[in-house]
């Protein structure tokens, strides 16, 4: 299956109204105030993909594309006739990306503790020493619907399937571990098993 979050998912997230309140103040101390709530939580969303394609020290063209297409799909109306706000939102976003990485990563940590409430036994189970690979799928097609949902919005490529392997390099795979250390996923069975779904050279 494909992982997307559509503008209705994005509203649930925050329905939450401590996320809320935390979202409007960063909103306003990052000077993004022209966005509102659902558009610029869209963006502290894309922080992971962002992350992920800065980590070799620039974005390539086809970075840059897949992040352009991971932004409209979390845009609420059609842009073909007017600027969408959200693509215009992610320039400056990426452009000041040093100073947003952090706090992005702080708050999604807190979305994905408070969506991971109900679950904790199985969502936030601790990972064993070794993974035996062919349990690698079956972790993740065991695991709650909203921790599969979230890897793969946060991480992956639309197009990209979430048991697919696929690969990377050195450097961004060590950037996807520590961005999920930071989201407080690092020592789980899922997040480590989700890891194992890519390949590196």
């Amino acid at each position: 299956m494909t992982m997307k979050f559509d503008e209705l998912e994005i509203a649930a997230l925050l329905t939450n109204r401590t996320i809320q309140s935390q979202v409007q103040q960063l909103k306003a101390q990052w000077a993004f105030r022209d966005l509102d709530d659902g558009d610029f939580f869209a963006l502290l969303l894309l922080a992971p993909a962002i992350g992920l394609a800065m980590a070799n020290g620039s974005i390539s063209l086809y970075e840059e594309l897949a992040l352009n297409k991971k932004a409209r799909h979390f845009s609420k109306g059609n842009y073909f006739l007017r600027k969408d706000p959200i693509m215009e939102g992610m320039s400056k976003f990426i452009n000041d990306f040093a100073q947003f990485e952090q706090p992005s990563y702080e708050l999604l940590a807190r979305v994905m503790a408070n969506a991971l409430a109900r679950y904790p036994e199985v969502a936030l189970r601790p990972a064993q020493t070794e993974f035996d690979p062919p349990d690698f799928r079956a972790v993740l097609l065991n695991g709650p619907y909203v921790v599969v949902k979230m890897l793969g919005a946060l991480f992956l490529n639309d197009e990209d399937l979430i048991l697919q392997p696929r690969g990377i390099s050195r450097t961004e795979y060590d950037k996807l571990v520590i961005i999920g250390q930071y989201l407080g996923l690092g020592n789980t069975e899922i997040f480590q098993a989700f890891c194992q779904t890519y390949t590196l050279p």
